[in-house]
């Protein structure tokens, strides 16, 4: 079938090259959207549907709002809403089988590191609260993505900052910053 037809375009010839255009260009869309994340150029397939909530903190700005001061040595440490992750047996996973080896390893790095939970409520009665508030409020944050690591006390300012910075270099990482110390008791 000629293209052109005595001067004129043939409309059934670009009406199937438009509409195989849309089904290709769809399915790459598709494809990005579901099932890889960008972040700097490094593709990250995923299962999770990972995602930062509203009002989540500013990664740029944490050296200006949650400095490192000498004497700090507990970490906290946010994932983004989606991550699902959990400690199991002192290592950080994933519900969702995102791959959670770098960040092990690099944790795995600092001597006499331990990773705990932030929140002392069991997992199972924090999903379930979290579900029920995140009906009435969508940018409600899961505590179970919250975890403390704390480094010995003798450990130096640069070495805390250096692993604060490290671990916020993660896309899964919402925010890490150093823990602030207990307020005095009043008296």
């Amino acid at each position: 079938m000629p293209f052109i037809t005595q001067g004129k375009t043939n409309l059934k010839y670009i009406l199937i090259v438009v509409v195989l255009a849309a089904i290709v260009g769809g399915g790459v869309l598709a494809y990005q959207y579901w099932w890889a994340v960008e972040e700097d150029g490094e593709t990250i397939k995923s299962q999770c549907q990972i995602y930062s909530r509203e009002g989540a903190a500013d990664k740029a700005k944490r050296e200006q709002l949650y400095p490192t001061r000498e004497g700090d040595n507990k970490i906290a440490l946010k994932f983004k809403e989606g991550s699902e992750v959990r400690l199991r047996n002192g290592a950080l996973t994933s519900l969702c089988d995102e791959d959670f080896s770098q960040i092990n390893d690099l944790i795995g790095n600092y001597p006499n590191i331990t990773t705990q939970r932030l929140f002392s409520r069991s997992e199972e009665e924090l999903t379930e609260e979290y579900r029920i508030v995140k009906q009435e409020n969508p940018d409600v944050a899961d505590l179970n993505l919250w975890y403390r690591l704390t480094l010995p006390e003798s450990t130096s300012r640069e070495m805390v900052d250096n692993l604060i910075n490290k671990l916020n270099e993660f896309y899964v990482v919402e925010i890490a910053y150093p823990e602030p110390p207990p307020a005095p008791t009043p008296g």
